[in-house]
C-alpha cells in the first residue's frame, strides 16, 4: 500500500529535480555539462520507478471502492510507460516519445486519481428532502 505512494514521490522529485537541471542545448552533447549529468541521473530515477509504480497502483486500485476505471488507466498507463522506458535510448532518433510515453503515463493516472477523489463515496452522503 506504502510502495505506490512512494514511487509517486520518487518520480516526481527525480522529474522535479530534472527541471532545476536543465539539459545542455539538444540534449545529446558530447561533452556534457554537470546540469546535464545531473539531469539524466536524477530523471532516470523517477523514469525507472513510473512503470511499477503504475502497475503497483494498478493493483491497489482495483480495491478501491468503484476503482475499477483507476486500476484501468493506471495498468495502461504502466504499460505506456514500461515502453517508454524500453525504447527510450540517447541513440534513438524519437527518444522524446519514449519520454512522453513514461510522463504521459503517470500523468494519467495522477488525473485519474483526481478525478476519483472527487466522485461522492455513496449515496448515504447524499441529502434527501
Amino acid at each position: 500500500t506504502r510502495l505506490g505512494p512512494v514511487g509517486v514521490a520518487l518520480y516526481s522529485i527525480g522529474y522535479l529535480a530534472a527541471v532545476a537541471y536543465p539539459c545542455d542545448a539538444g540534449c545529446r552533447p558530447g561533452d556534457p555539462s554537470i546540469s546535464q549529468a545531473l539531469h539524466n541521473l536524477l530523471g532516470l530515477i523517477g523514469y525507472l520507478t513510473a512503470p511499477a509504480t503504475l502497475f503497483l497502483l494498478a493493483w491497489q486500485a482495483r480495491r478501491w471502492p468503484r476503482g475499477g476505471a483507476v486500476a484501468l488507466v493506471a495498468l495502461v498507463g504502466g504499460v505506456c510507460a514500461s515502453i517508454g522506458l524500453l525504447s527510450f535510448s540517447p541513440d534513438f532518433e524519437f527518444a522524446g516519445v519514449s519520454q512522453r510515453l513514461i510522463e504521459g503515463g503517470m500523468l494519467a493516472w495522477i488525473f485519474a486519481c483526481g478525478i476519483y477523489t472527487l466522485r461522492p463515496r455513496s449515496s448515504a452522503h447524499s441529502s434527501s428532502s
